[in-house]
């Protein structure tokens, strides 16, 4: 094991190259950081400030040299944390924090440890490449996954949130944290911010990375990150990303379900909602009433089938004749008057012709007052 003093010369050396790939990879917003606060000015549960001071803000940017600063780790508060979530609502990365929380929390190193890989493998069996990191030295682990596309804040903190929900059977007393976090108000919440690897602010422990066998320490470190792959915006399914829980003799508590409907990782554009007030301002626009439309008689799709059109074509055809030999012809006013003379009348027609205007509800009121017409006016067409 390389001692302390080494270790930290070893990644200041390479504070340059690790501040170059953070300006890359992990910058979601430029415009907000935190900086550590030296341990004179820290207050209870006050240990991170909100960068840049309100009145610079919008104007002062994150830079490559407060990175680097960071890296260099020469001061507490050189020490930043970067925003997880743009201010478009995605996110370039995904972080989950494993770690012990007090004196009070009795979760173990060794149960972090169990979960963090575990976690780690089934981000693995996702095409998801994370970096597992011992980032305090006394317990505490994080998930880092470097996406090569900016991902919908809202749908990777779900992603996170169900990576995790076995936590409770794994002995750990508190919930990790995922970043990004949600809802993401206010903007500047300190949760909404992740310390980058390198030095611990509160003792001499630098990050190390896991590679499947042993922690990697100092350089070896460093070029781990710096090698790490970027993962692609695949397609999850949210249901399959769930762990499933059991007890001790393997019997099922939660059950997972099987769904075919994907969560999309890559960034969706987001409809946005009318306000209330837009609604009540412009009252509904006044729609014209449409004159009716004269009905060809041709053969629908819907709702009867071609069979049936094409028989009642055929039968008015059959009646057309029928009704011109015997009177001449009807047109039609007259079959619409007559249709209105005999509507209440008591002759039967023939039970084919009956059952076919019957079976075509949407059979236009003019064309029907003048078949019903016809056969009024033609004997032959009554049911003896």
């Amino acid at each position: 094991m390389a001692k302390t003093g080494s270790i930290a010369n070893q990644w200041q050396a390479r504070a340059a190259d690790l501040s170059r790939w953070t300006m890359k990879h992990m910058i979601n917003r430029s415009d907000l950081w935190v900086s550590h606060m030296p341990p004179s000015r820290q207050k209870k549960g006050q240990f991170a400030t909100v960068m840049p001071k309100m009145s610079r803000r919008g104007k002062k940017k994150i830079t490559d040299q407060i990175i680097n600063m960071h890296f260099q780790g020469n001061r507490i508060d050189h020490l930043v944390g970067l925003h997880a979530n743009s201010d478009t609502h995605t996110a370039r990365w995904l972080g989950v924090d494993i770690s012990r929380r007090g004196e009070h929390d009795t979760a173990k190193p060794g149960d972090n440890f169990q979960a963090a890989l575990d976690w780690a493998d089934k981000l693995k069996s996702f095409d998801v490449d994370p970096l597992v990191l011992d980032s305090d030295g006394a317990g505490g682990f994080r998930l880092l996954v470097i996406f090569d596309q900016a991902v919908d804040t809202r749908r990777l903190n779900e992603i996170g949130r169900d990576l995790i929900t076995d936590w409770g059977h794994r002995d750990l007393v508190h919930a990790p944290h995922v970043w990004p976090s949600w809802p993401a108000e206010p903007v500047d919440a300190v949760e909404h911010f992740m310390r980058l690897p390198g030095r611990h602010p509160t003792n001499a422990h630098w990050s190390r990375v896991w590679d499947g066998e042993k922690w990697l320490e100092g350089n070896d470190a460093v070029e781990a990150i710096l090698t790490m792959k970027t993962s692609p915006s695949w397609n999850l399914t949210n249901s399959r990303m769930r762990n499933v829980v059991t007890s001790d003799d393997d019997d099922e508590i939660e059950e997972v379900v099987e769904t075919e409907q994907p969560l999309r990782l890559i960034d969706e554009p987001q409809r946005s909602k009318p306000s209330r007030r837009a609604e009540t301002t412009h009252p509904p626009k006044r729609v014209k009433s449409r004159k009716p439309v004269k009905t060809k008689l041709t053969a629908p799709n819907d709702p009867v089938d071609q069979a049936t059109a094409q028989q009642l074509l055929e039968m008015i055809g059959s009646l057309r004749k029928l009704t011109d030999s015997a009177t001449g012809g009807i047109d039609a006013n007259t079959s619409a008057a007559m249709a209105a003379r005999t509507s209440h009348a008591s002759t039967a027609i023939d039970p084919e012709l009956q059952e076919v205007i019957d079976a075509w509800p949407t059979l236009p009121s003019a064309v029907r007052a003048g078949i019903m017409a016809m056969v009024q006016s033609n004997p032959r067409l009554r049911r003896a």
